[in-house]
C-alpha cells in the first residue's frame, strides 16, 4: 500500500489532472481483477489509449522461448515486425536494466520495451515485458508519456506480485492440507495394524496426543501362542516424508507376519528393514532409530536387535530398574544408512511379573530436562517410584509427571509400557 501511495504522490507532482484520473481508473480496475491475463489485457488496452499503436503485447520469457501473454493490434504487421525487434536476448537484456528501453529499426519502426519488475522481501520478481510499436512517436522526447507508461507498468507489476503471492499461499495451503491428511492417515494405519491383544503380555502406549503422525512408530503383534513381537522407532525428519516412511515400515512389518520364521529373528528383521529402506530412501539423509524384540512369555526371554535406539528399561518385581542391554554386543547403525550395516541379536532372561519400558530419545530427553538442568538419572528414579502401581496407574502417573516437570516438549515422545504376566 505504501508503494502505491508513493506512486500517486509522484503522479500529482508531474501529471495533469485529467491524466491523473486515467491512471487512477487503471489502479482501481486492477483491484477488481484476479488473473494475470486480465491484468495484461487491462494494461495493453490502457496503453493503446495513450498513443497511436501498430501493436502492443506482453511476453513472458520461458527457458527456451518467448510466450505471448496478451496482444493488441494488427496481427499481420505484428508478425512481420517482431522478427526484427524482438528476441529472447533482447528481452533478457531489457529485464536486466530494470527500466524501459527504446529501439529503432529499419523503416523508422520504433519500439519501447517495458520490463514489468517488482521487488518483494529483497527478491526481484520478473512478471514479463511489454513491447510497444507506435506510429511516429518519439518516446524519448515526451516526458509525461514516459512517466505515465512507467507508472502503469509499476502498478501492473505490483498487481502481478499480489497474484503470485496469493497463488503461492493457496498452493502452500493445499500442500499443507495434503500433508496433514497423510499424517492423519499414518496415525490411523499405526493403530489399525497393531494388535491390542497380546498373549501373556500387557501393553500400554504413552505418547503425545497428536492427531497427526509425528515421526514415532510403534507396532505390536502376537505371533503364536505366547510369542509377541514389539517394534518401536523414531524417524528423524518431519512432515510428509516421515509419514511416507512410517507407513512404509508399518506395511513391511505387517507383511512380515506371514513369515513366522523370519519374525522370530530380530537381527534378520533389522537387516530386511534396513535393505528395504536403503533401496527406497537412499540418499535422502533420513535416519531411523529402531528397536525390535521377540518376547516369549512362558520362557521369560526377550530376543532383540537395536539400530541406534535407546536401550529399554527393565523393572523387576523387587522394583529394581536396569537397562535391557547386552554389554557384549554393540548397537547397529540407524536403519537405511548403510546397506552393509551389521545388526547383532541378543537374548536375555526376564523374571516373572517384570515390566519393560521402551522410550524414544525424544521421550528420554524431555524426561531428563528439568528447568535448565539435565539429569539422565531422573527417569529411572521415577520408574522405580511408580513401579509399585498397576500398569494403568503407572501409565497415568508417568503422563502426569512428565507433563508437569516444568519444561516444554523437546521432541515428540513415545514410550511402550510392557508387563509380563505373573
Amino acid at each position: 500500500m505504501s508503494n502505491r501511495l508513493n506512486i500517486f504522490t509522484e503522479l500529482e507532482k508531474n501529471i495533469s489532472t485529467d491524466r491523473f484520473g486515467e491512471i487512477n481508473f487503471f489502479s482501481t480496475a486492477l483491484e477488481k481483477i484476479s488473473s494475470k491475463n486480465e491484468i495484461a489485457e487491462l494494461l495493453l488496452n490502457t496503453v493503446s489509449k495513450l498513443l497511436q499503436i501498430n501493436f502492443v503485447l506482453m511476453v513472458d520469457k520461458e527457458p527456451d522461448d518467448l510466450r505471448v501473454v496478451s496482444q493488441l493490434g494488427n496481427e499481420n504487421f505484428m508478425a512481420r515486425t517482431l522478427k526484427m525487434a524482438m528476441s529472447s536476448e533482447v528481452i533478457t537484456w531489457v529485464c536486466e536494466q530494470n527500466k524501459p528501453a527504446f529501439l529503432n529499426v529499419s523503416n523508422n519502426e520504433q519500439f519501447i520495451f517495458i520490463p514489468l519488475i517488482d521487488f518483494y522481501n529483497g527478491r526481484k520478481l520478473n512478471h514479463g515485458t511489454v513491447v510497444i510499436n507506435a506510429k511516429e512517436t518519439d518516446f524519448s522526447a515526451v516526458k509525461e508519456l514516459n512517466l505515465r507508461l512507467n507508472i502503469l507498468s509499476r502498478l501492473a507489476s505490483m498487481a502481478f506480485t499480489k497474484i503470485v503471492l496469493y497463488d503461492r499461499t493457496s498452493l502452500l495451503k493445499d500442500i499443507r492440507g495434503k500433508i496433514k491428511s497423510d499424517l492423519k492417515l499414518t496415525v490411523k494405519l499405526q493403530k489399525s495394524v497393531s494388535e491390542n491383544s497380546l498373549s501373556g503380555l500387557k501393553c500400554m502406549v504413552l505418547e503425545d496426543e497428536d492427531s497427526v503422525f509425528n515421526g514415532n512408530i510403534w507396532w505390536t503383534s502376537n505371533l503364536k501362542d505366547d510369542i509377541n513381537l514389539i517394534f518401536i522407532a523414531q524417524v528423524h525428519c518431519a512432515g510428509l516424508p516421515s509419514a511416507l516412511i512410517g507407513g512404509y515400515i508399518l506395511g513391511e512389518l505387517n507383511g512380515l507376519k506371514n513369515n513366522p520364521v523370519l519374525c522370530r529373528k530380530p537381527s534378520e528383521v533389522m537387516k530386511y528393514l534396513n535393505a528395504s529402506l536403503n533401496f527406497v530412501f537412499k540418499g535422502t539423509g533420513i535416519t531411523i532409530n529402531a528397536w525390535y524384540g521377540v518376547l516369549k512369555v512362558s520362557a521369560k526371554t526377550v530376543s532383540f536387535s537395536n539400530a541406534n535406539h535407546p536401550d529399554p528399561f527393565v523393572i523387576s518385581l523387587e522394583q529394581h530398574v536396569s537397562k535391557l542391554a547386552d554389554p557384549s554386543s554393540q548397537k547397529g547403525n540407524p536403519l537405511g544408512v548403510n546397506l552393509n550395516s551389521i545388526f547383532t541379536e541378543s537374548e536375555l532372561n526376564i523374571s516373572h511379573a517384570s515390566r519393560i519400558v521402551i522410550c524414544t530419545k525424544g521421550f528420554l530427553d524431555m524426561a531428563a530436562t528439568i528447568g535448565n538442568r539435565y539429569d539422565s538419572n531422573w527417569l529411572p528414579q521415577v520408574l522405580e517410584t511408580v513401579s509399585t502401581l498397576s500398569l494403568s496407574e503407572m501409565h497415568s502417573s508417568l503422563k502426569s509427571i512428565l507433563s508437569g516437570n516444568g519444561t516444554a516438549k523437546i521432541a515428540p515422545r513415545l514410550a511402550l509400557l510392557l508387563e509380563f504376566s505373573s
